[in-house]
């Protein structure tokens, strides 16, 4: 599998704002560090997993998810799923 390939901050930080819908900002809180730190991790880890999968661009991996609070004050996804675009 190409995540167990990626370093475990970057696949940390690549699974919570791409796969389960994170902001940078919560998951930083996550995992105790900077909005940046989370940001860099991210764009290497698509960097990376695009080249071991052998795809042209990271920016086929689709965009991140931006949450919103519901009136309910749950949070919503919102936009399309961070998956793969063909």
């Amino acid at each position: 599998m190409a995540l167990a390939k990626l370093p475990s901050g970057q696949c940390e930080a690549l699974l919570l704002v791409g796969a389960s819908g994170f902001s940078y900002e919560e998951a930083a809180a996550i995992c105790e560090s900077s909005v940046g730190t989370i940001k860099s991790r991210v764009n290497r880890a698509r960097t990376r997993l695009s080249k071991l999968l052998s795809i042209d661009s990271a920016d086929r991996f689709g965009q991140d998810h931006t949450t919103r609070r519901s009136d309910r004050g749950r949070a919503r996804v919102i936009g399309s799923p961070a998956v793969m675009r063909r």
